[in-house]
């Protein structure tokens, strides 16, 4: 399944590093969902930023939005 960590994502690579805040539920699910894929959290979070970018570079992310946003003027 695509929320899965693919294996090749498991090796560390060079690059940036960035800072993001969550609030407690996220959080936990993160972890729960990480230790139970086998993985760190960081891998799992870089896993769902890397998905989360490719939906918004297909134009999904913004087919989504603005169903969700026609469901609520409703």
């Amino acid at each position: 399944p695509a929320w899965k960590v693919p294996d090749f994502a498991l090796e560390e690579q060079p690059g940036h590093r960035l800072k993001v805040e969550l609030d407690d539920q996220t959080w936990d699910a993160l972890k729960d969902e990480a230790a139970d894929q086998g993985v760190s959290v960081e891998t799992l979070a870089v896993h769902a930023v890397m998905y989360f970018l490719a939906d918004v570079d297909s134009g999904r992310v913004g087919a989504q939005l603005r169903d969700a946003l026609d469901r609520t003027d409703q």
